[in-house]
């Protein structure tokens, strides 16, 4: 059954739906197949030419066809409906078909709610504070799309729609904050839903001449630290653990699989714990990048048997983590036969002229200490350059770097150091994380960015453990007291905020607004909203009290609303002109010639006029100064007061 009224649709109304679509799928392309934003964009532009054109809609059997022939492609793109990306996929595309087949009021107000709801997944690929604004001016031009479809008549001036969207987006703020502070917090976020396609960020867990140097041309944050007492360490000790890597074929270092070997567990804290809450950028794998070496664990989290810090599931979202650390330490006294084994391995054959330096090195020291030392002199000594920039390794990497090329990046020198160190029997392996990190003076917190990854080394000594080594540091001392702009002689490639202090210091103060962000917004999770509704005694003890207390927050913030309304309409001096003509029509009403509620001023006049002839002259009048008050641009006062001496002259 048919409804009794089909409500027009407006061409201007759905040409601001349209945009507002557009706006809404346009972030899609930088997150999903090429092809799929833009056969999204193409099916909108389709309609919008068929709306200019005042075309019918497509044929409905046609758009099944097209819509089918377009979720065939998506599963073979994906291989499946599911999925973060291929949800997004299959979303974008229907409803790019759905805009082809408006032909009701109904229909457009369905796209519209389906555009809102585009611009919350846009959430699910970025929580960055950037984007933020993008997305309220397109859920801002949704709304102005539907105060439009729903002025029927279409006579609304452009400016009064776009005052009622900004009234309803100040309404709407209220709410959001209760909902957003007392809504009970899901205990994982959305995004973490299982992705076909996730973008892996950062430190990865292997390592080949090349990989970090990339890392380097990337300004993007890794993570913020801040330090108790606003104390962080001295910037020689700014190491930050992330994957250790044991297991060499030759060219490319690699983790070791650690089923087999047993947790260590015998570190030895020589001098002051650091405590500090580490706030870290989602990577979507599972290491956690402590100061070196971490001393405890907290809530999901675990330290691996080479005393990486891993979280229990991998890091999709922001996520923050209270730690200590000890910069001073004793790790791993003794090793038993297989971490030994795992810790000397080399492939068969590799590297022969490095393993002649190292046997030749070796016959000149004193013992594993001072075999180090020569070998960080040998390093000092040769004419070793430290570039972004370094040539193409070929053949066996380790020699061509050492005897040929000689120009690397820290990769390149952790690489061949732990090969010299094995190749003489001292175990060795080389982590990889970052170094160093720039203090923010207004957060108060020490912001590390993908530009300071790097890598190093770390060997075992006799009665000392496993010890850190830095061959960087023979190389380019510059880069462990200092910065990456002060090692490098060549910079062109680092980012511009690393090259521009000006730069580098408004990146600062933007990085200030997205620590707050992430901290307040991205990382409020159930445990944050626990201990915030704690402190206002409003303990989420059950669903049923969380339900209250949402409700209340609500009433209150209705309550707030009506009173600023109410406030605002009765500080408003009346109409004069309108007044006057209620005066008029009560006068009247008193005679038994009431308006009635669809008449207008002049067919009420004529009325009045056909049944008391005598108030003509009068009624004539006063209806002319009210018509030309009521709709001219400007009031004249004196009109205002012979319309006002009119009404109260009248003596029906």
């Amino acid at each position: 059954m048919k409804p009794a009224f089909q409500p027009p649709l407006q061409t201007r109304a759905l040409f601001t739906l349209l945009t507002g679509l557009a706006l809404a799928g346009l972030p899609f392309l930088f997150h999903l197949p090429i092809w799929i934003g833009i056969l999204f964009l193409i099916l909108l532009a389709v309609d919008a030419l068929r709306l200019h054109n005042k075309q019918q809609p497509i044929p409905k059997l046609l758009l099944i066809l097209a819509a089918a022939a377009g979720l065939a492609i998506i599963l073979i793109q994906f291989h499946t409906l599911f999925g973060l990306g291929a949800g997004s996929a299959l979303l974008l595309i229907m409803l790019g078909f759905k805009t082809l087949e408006i032909r009701t009021h109904r229909d457009a107000m369905l796209t519209l709610f389906l555009g809102y709801f585009v611009v919350i997944t846009g959430f699910l690929f970025s929580q960055s504070l950037q984007f933020l604004p993008y997305l309220l001016v397109t859920a801002f031009v949704l709304t102005v799309a539907l105060h439009q479809l729903n002025d029927f008549n279409g006579q609304q001036p452009l400016q009064q729609h776009l005052r009622s969207a900004l009234l309803m987006f100040a309404l709407a703020i209220p709410v959001m904050l209760v909902l957003f502070v007392v809504f009970p917090r899901l205990s994982s976020p959305l995004w973490a839903l299982p992705q076909a396609n996730q973008t892996r960020t950062g430190i990865s867990d292997s390592m080949a001449p090349g990989d970090i140097s990339q890392l380097l041309q990337s300004s993007a944050p890794a993570f913020r630290v801040s330090f108790k007492n606003n104390q962080p360490p001295e910037k020689a000790l700014r190491y930050w653990r992330g994957p250790v890597l044991s297991q060499f074929d030759g060219s490319r270092w690699s983790k070791t699989n650690y089923r087999n070997i047993k947790e260590a567990t015998s570190l030895k804290v020589t001098g002051v714990l650091q405590q500090y809450t580490l706030t870290l950028e989602p990577h979507h794998r599972r290491w956690i990048f402590a100061l070196d070496m971490p001393a405890s664990t907290t809530q999901g989290t675990k330290l691996s048997a080479e005393y990486e810090l891993l979280s229990q599931t991998p890091v999709r979202e922001s996520r923050r983590f209270q730690l200590s650390s000890a910069t001073q330490y004793k790790l791993d006294n003794n090793l038993d036969a297989q971490q030994l084994r795992l810790a000397l391995e080399l492939p068969e054959k590799s590297a022969p002229k490095t393993r002649q330096l190292a046997t030749q090195l070796w016959a000149e020291s004193k013992n594993a200490a001072d075999y180090i030392q020569k070998v960080l002199a040998y390093f000092n000594q040769q004419p070793f350059s430290y570039t972004l920039q370094p040539k193409r390794l070929s053949g066996d990497h380790t020699d061509n770097f050492l005897f040929s090329t000689q120009e690397g990046f820290c990769e390149h020198y952790a690489s061949s150091f732990v090969v010299l160190m094995r190749a003489a029997g001292i175990p060795a392996r080389v982590v990889t994380g970052y170094l160093g990190g720039e203090w923010n003076d207004t957060a108060k917190y020490l912001l590390i960015r993908q530009s300071d990854a790097h890598a190093w080394a770390e060997v075992w000594l006799q009665e000392q453990g496993w010890v850190r080594v830095d061959p960087t540091g023979a190389i380019a001392p510059e880069r462990i007291n200092n910065s990456i702009m002060e090692a490098l002689s060549d910079t062109s490639n680092l980012p511009m905020l690393a090259r521009f202090n000006l730069l580098n210091r408004l990146s600062l103060q933007w990085d200030t607004l997205n620590y707050y962000w992430t901290l307040w917004v991205v990382g409020y999770d159930s445990g944050r909203q626990n201990s915030l509704l704690d402190k206002l005694s409003l303990g989420l003890q059950s669903w049923g009290r969380t339900l209250i207390t949402l409700l209340i927050g609500i009433l209150i913030v209705a309550l707030g609303w009506s009173l600023i309304f109410m406030l605002r309409y009765w500080s408003r001096r009346p109409d004069p002109v309108i007044s006057s003509y209620q005066k008029l029509t009560r006068k009247l009403a008193g005679i038994g010639l009431a308006r009635l509620p669809h008449e207008p001023p002049l067919k009420y006049a004529q009325r009045v006029i056909q049944t008391r002839p005598d108030l003509e002259n009068t009624v004539r009048k006063i209806i002319g100064y009210y018509i030309q008050l009521r709709y001219s641009k400007e009031s004249d006062p004196d009109q205002i007061k012979q319309l006002q001496k009119a009404v109260s002259n009248l003596k029906p």
